[in-house]
């Protein structure tokens, strides 16, 4: 089955036969969650939101997290757009990350799934010699991207443990990786209401807390950057 999240708030589970997912029932979302997710091209975050809207109480006892407050959040008016295209977030991705490790004495590869959810900048940004074509969105508000492409990746990256380092068992051939006749390039992702945009998306927006948590948390940081220039001026 597939569950596809629309532009216009509803989420078709047989596109075909014109079938919906039933907003009149609350609990619903618990019969589709395992089901590969598709979107509408362009959808926003605030249109995600209208889509699940309905299972808010099921998403809520998942996640611990207070979706009514996420929605009003991204429902306020955004804050004026930087005119630096290097600050700009153009869209929000939702990317996929293989960790990889290997037990070297039975020999099995140890994997397990990330997701990892940034905003991609209209011009990549450098600092100290590096470049960065995208930044983090956990502490910015929801009104700031609410209205921005959402885009789920299924390629995933892979981050192999058996790789890093210069001593054993680092730094020695990786637990897993493409085949060298070329019959895998890559890997992928399956892209499921419930790994990808419960847990992946909406479970990494809500772990540093709620809209307001975030607010007091920003307040915090910037005056610890105030106190430390104010030292370092002193």
């Amino acid at each position: 089955m597939t569950a596809k999240f629309t532009r216009s708030g509803k989420v078709i589970l047989d596109e075909e036969n014109g079938e919906f997912a039933d907003a009149g029932n609350p609990f619903e979302i618990l019969s589709w969650m395992d089901s590969h997710a598709e979107f509408e091209d362009g959808i926003t975050f605030r249109e995600l939101l209208d889509c699940l809207a309905p299972w808010s109480v099921v998403i809520d006892a998942m996640l611990g997290m207070d979706f009514n407050s996420w929605k009003a959040a991204a429902g306020l008016p955004a804050p004026p757009v930087s005119d630096d295209p290097r600050e700009r977030i153009v869209r929000i991705e939702v990317k996929p990350s293989l960790l990889v490790d290997r037990d070297d004495e039975t020999l099995v590869a140890n994997v397990s799934i990330e997701w990892d959810v940034s905003g991609v900048l209209e011009q990549p940004d450098e600092a100290d010699g590096r470049t960065f074509e995208v930044t983090g969105i956990s502490l910015r508000h929801p009104s700031e991207y609410a209205n921005l492409p959402l885009v789920f990746v299924s390629s995933a990256e892979v981050s192999d443990i058996m790789t890093i380092g210069v001593t054993p068992p680092f730094n020695s051939e990786p637990a897993i990786h493409p085949t060298a006749d070329g019959q895998v390039k890559g890997f992928a992702v399956s892209t499921t209401v419930l790994s990808a945009v419960l847990y992946g998306f909406l479970g990494d927006l809500a772990s540093t807390g709620s809209p307001e948590d975030r607010a007091e948390k920003i307040e915090t940081i910037v005056g610890k950057i105030e106190e430390i220039r104010a030292a370092s001026a002193g």
